[in-house]
């Protein structure tokens, strides 16, 4: 018995020209969008109203006595309006080291004062996340120091290549 092969219905009607056509990518000057294109053509289109606009005018019209509402359910013991009102009346609290005096020998090279700040973090005399961050402000600071010396190499002139000057023994300089 034999097979034939049938192709199906839907894959007959295809042309490569039918392929639609990406849309092509905006014209940039300098590396941003030139007047009247945009990086999103398919976005907002203008006149169309923010979503967010008639809810942000009620909140601000009615804004005070909401959060008199809130103070008053926190007042009552509810906890989560005492958690709302307390959020928005003071910011979060953050840890905060204490300030240290810590000496570092400035002439050392970066590494010694990395090692100077482990030693310290060992001993005792200063905690982790501030060392960590001297570490990292020694980081930066090395990074600025090899700028700095990149900058005056490209400032010096040119250093002229030395001679060698070849004299036969027995023969005198003239």
């Amino acid at each position: 018995m034999t097979t034939q092969h049938i192709p199906p219905p839907w894959g007959t009607e295809w042309k490569p020209e039918d392929q639609p056509t990406l849309p092509t990518e905006p014209a940039r000057v300098n590396g941003k969008f030139a007047p009247g294109s945009s990086g999103n053509p398919a976005g907002r289109k203008k006149g169309v109203p923010n979503k967010k606009s008639p809810l942000e005018a009620q909140v601000a019209a009615h804004g005070e006595a909401i959060m008199q509402r809130v103070i008053a359910a926190a007042l009552e013991g509810d906890l989560q309006a005492a958690n709302i009102a307390l959020q928005r009346i003071s910011p979060a609290l953050k840890a905060k080291a204490p300030t240290v005096t810590f000496e570092l020998d400035a002439d050392a090279p970066l590494e010694a004062q990395a090692r100077q700040v482990m030693a310290a973090i060992s001993a005792g005399e200063l905690d982790p996340d501030t060392g960590k961050m001297l570490i990292e402000c020694l980081h930066s600071f090395s990074a600025l120091r090899v700028a700095d010396e990149l900058l005056q190499l490209e400032n010096q002139p040119p250093a002229l290549p030395a001679t060698v000057v070849h004299v036969a023994p027995g023969a005198e300089e003239g």
